[in-house]
């Protein structure tokens, strides 16, 4: 999965909206607007992917990946014969002492982290992806409502706009794709730790719905 380059200038200030539900209104559309990204069939932009990748890579102090594309994740299984599983990989990281060289899926989930760690910082309100908002002094989470009757019933926009993007486009994309492809993989054994694009686009949505509405800097 690969979304276009968008410039700066599409976010939208919050001066510029008036309400929180003409807030989420515009936060609706980018939602939508993502998951056409996360359900799209269209060819990759493989030489933006490789110059992307490359420079996470770079970012990890390591050499530039050799790249071989294949025509589904099926195809790729021979490719990644040997990885970590889930599982291994969990191991490796609880050793107090662990031996060797870290794992590649290990610290591209480290980089993971911080780059979630420093969007949640730009955030300027209270971001419930790291810090769950509680309703009133029972402390007991904000119910899942539909957006509209969510903002009509006091939930905070923060949490909504949690909801709406965030926990929705997991929903559609992982639970609806993510999933479903990896337990159609692992029907012969054990997948290795693996990104498929989608799996990460929820969060990533979330924070640049943020940003686009004024929210996160």
């Amino acid at each position: 999965m690969s979304a276009p380059t968008r410039r700066d200038d599409a976010a939208m200030p919050v001066q510029t909206v008036h309400g929180v539900r003409e807030l989420w209104q515009h936060a609706d559309r980018i939602r939508q607007e993502w998951l056409g990204h996360g359900m799209s069939t269209e060819p990759a932009d493989r030489s933006t992917a490789e110059r992307c990748l490359t420079a996470v890579y770079a970012r990890m102090s390591r050499p530039r990946p050799r790249f071989e594309w294949v025509d589904s994740p099926d195809k790729a299984l021979p490719l990644i014969a040997g990885w970590p599983t889930l599982d291994q990989l969990y191991e490796w990281i609880r050793d107090p002492r662990p031996h060797g060289t870290p794992p590649l899926a290990s610290d591209l989930a480290m980089l993971s982290s911080q780059l979630r760690g420093a969007l949640s910082a730009g955030v300027t309100q209270t971001d419930p992806e790291l810090s769950p908002m509680r309703a009133g002094r029972t402390r007991e989470p904000w119910p899942e409502l539909a957006p509209q009757h969510a903002l009509d019933s006091g939930v905070p926009l923060a949490v909504v706009l949690h909801q709406g993007v965030r926990t929705a486009l997991h929903r559609s994309l992982v639970h609806g794709y993510c999933l479903p492809v990896r337990a159609a993989l692992a029907s012969t054994g054990p997948v290795p730790v693996c990104w498929y694009g989608q799996q990460d686009a929820s969060w990533i949505a979330y924070y640049d719905t943020l940003h686009r509405l004024g929210l996160a800097r």
